[in-house]
């Protein structure tokens, strides 16, 4: 199939996919599914990852809905990574969310917090999207039902919040 065919297909099935994400209430799934198409899903983009463009080019103004399930979706898909974190050494966790914030910047998930080589260049920018993240991590934090899965939860937010604050602080000393 020709380059350009296989990227037109590519989109096509981006919108398909983006389309249908806007139409589902996925806050109302239980955890187990939420968590298993996250994981689908996250499986896929490391797949075939997306560009930016590419998801930009099928919907300028993503709807609302589209925009909290996704935040659904990544909080479902951290929760699995959270509990993952309860088996580990110290070291380990701090491996395993380094591997996950990889993940997210190759999906460009959170991209200019995890990526050192911003393109805003702006290192106001920067530590304002840090303050930002908390947002973030209040969503996540929602996914946490039971006392197990908030410590879980937790636990992985200090790893995250550390790292993103390391790589800040290296990216801002020339590092």
């Amino acid at each position: 199939m020709p380059v350009e065919e296989r990227e037109d297909a590519k989109r096509f099935v981006t919108a398909g996919v983006v389309e249908w994400l806007a139409r589902q209430e996925i806050e109302a799934w239980p955890e187990s599914r939420r968590i298993a198409l996250a994981s689908a899903l996250a499986a896929e983009l490391d797949r075939a990852p997306l560009e930016g463009s590419l998801v930009v080019g099928v919907t300028r103004a993503p709807p609302k809905r589209l925009l909290d399930n996704a935040q659904t979706l990544l909080a479902a898909w951290m929760l699995a990574r959270a509990r993952e974190l309860t088996a580990l050494s110290d070291e380990q966790q701090r491996d395993h969310v380094a591997a996950c914030l990889e993940r997210c910047r190759r999906w460009g998930v959170v991209g200019m917090l995890v990526d050192r080589t911003s393109s805003t260049g702006s290192r106001l920018a920067a530590m304002r999207a840090l303050a930002s993240i908390e947002t973030v991590f209040g969503h996540w934090r929602s996914a946490a039902r039971n006392d197990a899965d908030v410590a879980a939860m937790e636990r992985l937010i200090e790893l995250v919040r550390s790292r993103l604050v390391a790589d800040l602080l290296q990216s801002m000393l020339g590092g």
